[in-house]
């Protein structure tokens, strides 16, 4: 009765709202209940007087923490990928405020920004100026980057993207990643 398509969808569905329920869960204010992020997919046919209605699929997800009124919320259709297609938007409407938080927590400058730009006679400089010349290739400012001498303040592109690279780098130092030029790595091994 599930598609293999509808199962795949179903689960990319729980995951995206799982993730929500995580991220309420860690601001750590201690309300939950026991079935936090349960969801329940119904077949109801309908009743002896409406016995030649069509039966209706019902996606149903009990969670508490992230409704302020109300503990479920429950999208029907009269298929289940329409009720996975009613869910999926109501899901975008849901997630889309707890997805953009997380992506402004990993890629949002930090406080100490100035603090932790490692300078450039830091061995780790090597290692920004080499990923900020790397990101400004991507955007294909690469020309612009080699010829900023920081000179220009109201352009900003080298600090910019060299700032950005250290604050790539610290967050990735802070994952138990290091960012390390390959000419190092040969002189630790030998």
């Amino acid at each position: 009765m599930m598609s293999c398509d509808e199962a795949i969808r179903l689960a990319a569905l729980r995951e995206r709202l799982y993730r929500c329920v995580e991220d309420e869960l860690d601001k750590g204010d201690g309300h939950h209940k026991s079935d936090e992020g349960v969801l329940e997919v119904t077949l109801s046919f309908p009743d002896i007087f409406h016995r030649s209605d069509q039966p209706t699929w019902t996606i149903t997800w009990n969670c508490y923490v992230v409704f302020d009124h109300g503990r479920s919320r429950s999208w029907s259709g009269k298929s289940l990928t329409e009720a996975l297609a009613v869910a999926e938007a109501e899901a975008e409407r849901i997630c889309f405020p707890y997805e953009m938080a997380r992506i402004e927590a990993v890629y949002a400058p930090a406080d100490d920004a100035e603090e932790i730009a490692p300078k450039p006679a830091d061995t780790n400089g090597f290692s920004i100026e080499a990923l900020a010349e790397s990101w400004a290739s991507i955007d294909g400012r690469l020309k612009r980057y080699r010829s900023d001498d920081g000179s220009d303040r109201t352009d900003g592109t080298r600090d910019g993207y060299n700032a950005e690279a250290a604050e790539l780098i610290k967050r990735l130092n802070a994952r138990g990643y290091d960012v390390t030029p390959l000419g190092q790595l040969s002189e630790e091994k030998s």
